[in-house]
């Protein structure tokens, strides 16, 4: 429905080929190369998901790229997703299809929105998960654990 009459298509980067019934599909190679570019022509990043104890472990790596591309995100409320997004600011989680339907509309009628949040969303990547908020964090940790060892 969200791409009836040509108005919208799913890119998916590295999956290979898919066909989706009435849904255009372009489907790209992933590249280390290409990846950020590829990721920047599009509107939108999604992370469905099922409610599996597999997916509720997994890392959110994919949507944390999104949300750093200044993507807006529609996602699965599971796991590591329900930290990341702060539905409707940075992007919405979907639970059914009525959901993902009106989440995408909205991203795909709306390109201030699409901006709003994108840019939230960049900010709170840069934020928790860049270089500079990780690298900190990741120093007390080194020094926490050599200073237990000296302790032994």
């Amino acid at each position: 429905r969200v791409c009836a009459g040509g108005r919208g298509q799913v890119v998916l980067i590295g999956s290979g080929p898919v066909e989706l019934t009435d849904v255009p599909v372009v489907a790209k190679p992933w590249s280390e190369a290409t990846e950020i570019a590829d990721l920047e022509l599009c509107d939108a990043g999604i992370m469905p998901l099922h409610d599996g104890l597999w997916e509720r472990g997994k890392c959110a790596l994919k949507l944390i790229q999104y949300m750093a591309c200044g993507l807006p995100v529609v996602v699965s409320p599971v796991g590591m997703n329900t930290q990341l997004v702060d539905d409707g600011a940075n992007g919405y989680l979907a639970t059914d299809e009525t959901g993902w339907t009106e989440a995408l509309t909205k991203l795909r009628d709306d390109k201030a929105l699409r901006e709003r949040m994108g840019s939230l969303g960049r900010k709170k990547a840069e934020k928790e998960y860049s270089l500079l908020a990780a690298a900190p964090k990741m120093a007390a940790f080194i020094k926490q654990a050599a200073a237990k060892g000296k302790k032994r």
